[in-house]
């Protein structure tokens, strides 16, 4: 079991008050009895009802009421559950721990309220403890007759309702709150590398659109690559450097970013089916991210919920019975072979990296990615040459050995084999394309 401690936050500080009030009201109206909330010390933070004249007078002569509080309030957290006991009055009352982030922040209580008949007994016995609380100059039977009186399962069902509410309560203001503080440290974290690529960007001014397009697409085969990984820590890392990117041009209007994080879907849709998910599983992700960014205006919600997303898709990989996240070995080469395609690597070079055997490496990226180590190698450069050849900077030449290609023509036959056309007329359909 967890060691659960008190925290320093006020019920207040985490619950809605004017929800409080509503609740509170609601249930008032409901089982006639007063209710209301304490901090851990049996302070009276908040009450609804009609507070009993004795209940008034009490604490204003003794501080039995508030011990008793602070003590049943203890206990009920120590229970984990309510916990029903005798007021300073003698008069019953029943307590719900408030716990969020498993401590106590206070109770919300109920009561007082009688199960028993004003009898000769009850009578005297309310009596003397009204004299130990030096509560005088009062008409017994009056003061009783507006106590409410309840069966033991009434008084059992009453509390358990208000405990379904009040961890609901919690619940939900902890996830709001925990939400709150996702979005705080992603902005943070967005704001440092936008100020790092001002700084890179506007030192030298000439050529920042497409320098920015490039660095672009650079993120955008990154980010594939660690969603196919099933790595979500570098991912995370990789999507605030694009939402940086994309708050960089911001001045464009929210709906410039909104197309891009659809268009971002849409690259988690295909990494997602090509690390072997189903397409129909993985479109209920992608629409539903794409609904609740429709209509939302505020900028650090839609990253939270682009983040989000991109848990949910790398969650659905990682449940994939070739999941390459389980060998850290493929994890490691597939990492090396990202970072090292343009150089000339073998499965020999590439074992020996990652400290295993030949055959072993040869072996997990047959068994888990169903393609041989040199596939995933040359599928990893033609991506890489595909976005080059875009961006209209390089020569076919120049292209194929930043790719790790000596042989050009060879370059352009296994592009061939992957695009369907040559790379010089990929290159002049893209340059007609953009000229028209």
């Amino acid at each position: 079991m967890k060691n659960k401690k008190k925290s320093d936050y006020n019920p207040l500080d985490i619950l809605d008050e004017n929800q409080i009030k509503k609740i509170f009201n609601y249930f008032t109206k409901l089982t006639s009895i007063e209710v209301a909330l304490y901090d851990t010390e049996g302070n009276n933070l908040l009450s609804l009802g009609n507070p009993s004249y004795l209940c008034l007078q009490a604490e204003k002569c003794s501080n039995i009421c508030k011990t008793n509080m602070s003590f049943a309030t203890n206990k009920a957290f120590e229970l984990g559950s309510f916990y029903i006991f005798k007021c300073g009055c003698g008069l019953i009352k029943c307590t719900i721990p408030i716990v969020f982030q498993e401590k106590l922040i206070g109770s919300i209580c109920c009561g007082p309220i009688a199960l028993w008949n004003l009898d000769e007994y009850a009578e005297k016995e309310l009596q003397q403890n009204f004299e130990d609380l030096n509560i005088h100059n009062f008409n017994l039977n009056n003061c009783f007759s507006k106590i409410t009186q309840l069966t033991c399962k009434d008084m059992t069902d009453s509390a358990n309702l208000l405990s379904i509410i009040v961890n609901y309560l919690c619940k939900e203001e902890s996830k709001y709150l925990q939400q709150n503080l996702q979005m705080q440290l992603q902005q943070q974290k967005i704001a440092e590398l936008l100020i790092d690529k001002k700084k890179e960007k506007y030192i030298e001014k000439k050529d920042i659109k497409d320098n920015a397009e490039k660095i672009s697409k650079e993120v955008e085969r990154h980010l594939m690559q660690n969603i196919q990984n099933g790595d979500l820590f570098h991912s995370e890392q990789i999507l605030n450097d694009y939402l940086a990117e994309i708050l960089m041009k911001s001045d464009l209007g929210l709906d410039f970013i909104k197309v891009k994080l659809y268009e971002l879907s849409i690259m988690n849709l295909r990494a997602a089916v090509d690390a072997g998910a189903q397409i129909e599983e993985v479109s209920l992700i992608i629409n539903d991210y794409i609904n609740l960014i429709a209509n939302e205006t505020d900028y650090p919600k839609i990253c939270l919920n682009t983040t989000n997303l991109l848990e949910k898709i790398i969650a659905l990989i990682n449940k994939l019975s070739y999941n390459k996240k389980n060998n850290t070995h493929l994890i490691k080469a597939m990492n090396y072979i990202v970072d090292h395609y343009a150089e000339n690597i073998t499965l020999e070079s590439v074992s020996k990296k990652v400290f295993v055997s030949n055959y072993y490496l040869s072996h997990l990226f047959s068994d888990q990615l169903k393609m041989t180590f040199q596939e995933y190698l040359t599928k990893v450069r033609m991506e890489a040459s595909l976005e080059l050849i875009k961006s209209g900077q390089y020569k076919i030449m120049e292209i194929a050995e930043m790719v790790g290609f000596n042989d050009s023509s060879y370059f352009a036959k296994v592009f061939r084999k992957y695009y369907g056309t040559v790379p010089q007329t990929y290159l002049y359909e893209k340059n007609k394309i953009n000229s028209d």
